[in-house]
């Protein structure tokens, strides 16, 4: 009776189960574009074409170059970038939920209207649960540690969701660190693979971190 109870408990779990479907305001951001000076909270070096699809921007830059000024430390290097317009820019991304544990979603891109799949990679234990996705282009390459043939796309933000109620959630953009990898953490193989997650992790004078809330529709 009790192993029938149990059951009957998880499947009454499951069927309340829901993918999540949100609203998300654009992230507000400044350029911090002088090299020597660290990233601060909600600033970035310029605006690619992937952080366009989260920032409040309309327009992006596929190529940056840097001028530098002086000589050796007293050298001040600016980053100089083009610039391409979005076109369909809105203020707001949308998150869908795929899977009803979360794993798997899609997120518009606010700055031309398409949608991209994204991984869920690492899960906070605490009360207030954060979820951790990243471009599953990239997961499925780290993961798999693809060399051959195809390059490993630098510097695609990772996006922390945190419900606050059941309605409003916490949103942040942040550069990929390794602690945010809960996957195959363990594996003793890890340190041996060809692309370590400590070498595409970002150093911290250039991580960005940006903050922004989203509720549910």
């Amino acid at each position: 009776m009790k192993f029938l109870n149990f059951i009957f408990l998880m499947l009454v779990g499951t069927a309340y189960a829901e993918k999540i479907s949100l609203e998300c305001k654009a992230f507000d951001f400044e350029i911090e574009n002088q090299l020597n000076r660290p990233l601060q909270q909600g600033s970035v070096r310029y605006v690619g074409q992937t952080l366009a699809g989260f920032l409040d921007s309309d327009d992006y830059s596929l190529t940056i170059t840097t001028e530098c000024k002086g000589k050796k430390e007293e050298a001040i290097c600016l980053n100089l970038t083009d610039s391409h317009y979005c076109t369909k820019p809105n203020d707001v991304f949308k998150f869908r939920g795929l899977r009803d544990d979360g794993s798997i979603a899609m997120i518009s891109d606010r700055c031309d209207g398409s949608w991209t799949k994204y991984q869920l990679i690492g899960e906070s234990s605490d009360e207030l649960s954060t979820k951790a996705y990243m471009e599953e282009r990239t997961f499925f390459q780290l993961k798999n540690q693809i060399q051959s043939g195809i390059n490993i796309e630098r510097d695609k933000p990772v996006l922390l969701i945190t419900a606050k109620d059941n309605i409003t959630f916490d949103a942040k953009l942040v550069s990929f660190r390794k602690e945010l990898w809960k996957i195959n953490t363990f594996d003793p193989l890890r340190n041996k693979l060809k692309v370590s997650l400590e070498s595409y992790e970002n150093n911290l004078h250039e991580s960005i971190s940006l903050t922004s809330s989203c509720t549910r529709k």
